[in-house]
């Protein structure tokens, strides 16, 4: 019983001291380790996310299918007079539409502008006696082999609409620049057709005496013009559709700021009153409304981006263009400062790969 008895005190001791034998780390300070410093990833967003029209998807043929709320409106060109047929407006009016904006000048031939000054002296005065709040858009035909080509043909596109269009005054919607088509030189860059926007921009609200709006569709600002903050000055009508959307998809810079002003969201509209029953849906909000048409003036901006982050938004944006933006922030203020501090970060982890 002894012998047993001395064995187990052996094997009791030997059971309590191995361990620390084997994990000398262990006989150590137990006082915790700082944790070794990692280093920060360049930020990365989705690609973006822009739906684009195809035949077999369901738009929205009235804004109740949206689901989303308005004030809504329409906007009409000639090709919504077959065979030289008036519109009817009051009976567009009942359908609960508060804004009509009408195609008044094109830049792609002289017929073609002849047509939309017709329709625009025939439509403004029968719009506004129907009680719409009306505004008028031109169509843009870019052209120009060089850059003072391009800037003085912004400027005689200017000049043509303004012409049409007067003078701003309280109660209407201002002109509207409308870009649709990319110019057939393949040299032109989405600076060169950045540049041309402001041109016209600056000579048609110093013709028009009020900002003017420019229209266009996410795809169109993400592949061919750069995020200017210049942009950003002149409100957004934005054209994107599908019917489950409830929103338009982030379009630098006017995400940094105010976002969209009108948001066209759908071409396949059922309205009486036209002879085809098809047009375009516009929604917008009581806010935007009053600000385009002058009876808001007490209103607050977006918080201006600071000195930090606009050096990180031309980092991001210089010799290139919208997608690129998108690709890094995501069109956000919040990827933009996520870039700031990023930029700012004095632990970058190496670049493995490069990003577009």
């Amino acid at each position: 019983m002894y012998i047993i008895g001395s064995v187990l005190r052996v094997l009791t001791v030997l059971a309590l001291t191995v361990p620390l034998f084997a994990n000398p780390a262990l006989a150590q300070d137990e006082a915790p380790t700082e944790p070794a410093e990692t280093c920060q990833s360049r930020p990365g967003f989705d690609p973006p996310v822009v739906e684009r029209p195809t035949r077999n998807r369901p738009f929205a043929f009235n804004p109740a299918m949206q689901r989303i709320s308005g004030p809504f409106g329409i906007d009409i060109s000639r090709w919504d007079h077959p065979s030289d047929k008036p519109l009817n407006f009051p009976i567009i009016k009942s359908q609960g539409f508060d804004f009509v904006i009408i195609k008044l000048s094109d830049g792609a031939t002289q017929e073609a502008n002849r047509l939309a000054k017709k329709w625009w002296r025939i439509d403004r005065p029968a719009a506004e006696a129907a009680g719409f709040l009306v505004g008028g858009y031109h169509y843009a035909s870019p052209k120009g082999t060089n850059a003072v080509e391009r800037q003085l043909d912004a400027i005689q596109q200017a000049r043509q609409a303004s012409k049409t269009y007067g003078v701003w005054k309280k109660g209407r919607l201002p002109l509207v620049l409308d870009l649709e088509v990319v110019p057939r030189d393949s040299k032109w860059t989405p600076r060169d057709m950045t540049n041309w926007a402001l041109a016209f921009l600056a000579e048609a609200e110093r013709l028009t005496k009020s900002p003017p709006m420019i229209y266009s569709y996410a795809n169109y600002f993400l592949k061919h013009m750069e995020p200017d903050l210049e942009l950003a000055q002149y409100p957004l009508w934005l054209a994107h559709y599908g019917v489950h959307l409830k929103t338009p998809a982030l379009v630098a810079p006017w995400s940094l700021f105010d976002g969209y002003a009108i948001w066209q969201f759908s071409s396949s509209a059922r309205t009486a009153g036209t002879h085809r029953n098809i047009g375009d849906l516009n929604q917008t909000s009581e806010h935007w409304l009053r600000r385009l048409t002058g009876s808001e003036t007490n209103y607050s901006w977006a918080e201006p981006l600071s000195n930090a982050q606009v050096a990180a938004f031309n980092s991001i944006s210089k010799n290139g263009n919208g997608e690129r933006f998108h690709n890094r922030t995501g069109s956000s203020r919040e990827g933009l400062t996520t870039w700031q501090t990023w930029v700012s970060a004095t632990n970058k982890c190496p670049v493995v790969s490069a990003t577009p």
